[in-house]
């Protein structure tokens, strides 16, 4: 991994926060995380944000456990997770990442890190802007379709 002054890239971030990914969905995993600490919007992080990214990815594991549970179980593991969301939302999230209605680790996980960076965004956004043409609900849709 880089030093303090280089940043980590995506990958290197990923493999080192969830002990490796595999295939293209890791890869869209291991952005999706990288941008939850890429302030620059680089597509880099700094490597003193990696433990941070590590515990944040092992409090999220934890609460989908080891196994792959029913999409019906999402709205009580996104609130187990600190996410409220509405219906919409979360019938967002069970068709982009639950297909055959069931919920695997790593698809939840890059649900969390979209709903995340959907916040941040929307919160940076309405900060900008005087009056904001999107609600939260709309950001957060768009950015799960993404």
């Amino acid at each position: 991994m880089n030093s303090g002054r280089r940043g980590a890239g995506a990958g290197a971030a990923a493999r080192g926060a969830g002990g490796g990914v595999r295939g293209a969905g890791g890869a869209e995993l291991a952005r999706a995380l990288v941008a939850l600490r890429d302030a620059r919007v680089s597509g880099r992080m700094p490597a003193r944000d990696v433990p941070a990214l590590r515990r944040l990815l092992a409090e999220w594991l934890s609460v989908v456990g080891g196994g792959s549970p029913s999409s019906y179980r999402l709205r009580a593991l996104l609130r187990a997770a600190g996410v409220r969301a509405s219906n919409k939302v979360v019938e967002g999230c069970v068709a982009r990442f639950a297909p055959r209605a069931v919920l695997r680790p790593q698809p939840f996980l890059l649900a969390l890190a979209r709903i995340h960076l959907a916040h941040e965004r929307f919160r940076i956004l309405d900060t900008k802007l005087k009056s904001n043409p999107l609600s939260l609900e709309e950001m957060i849709l768009m950015t799960i379709y993404s």
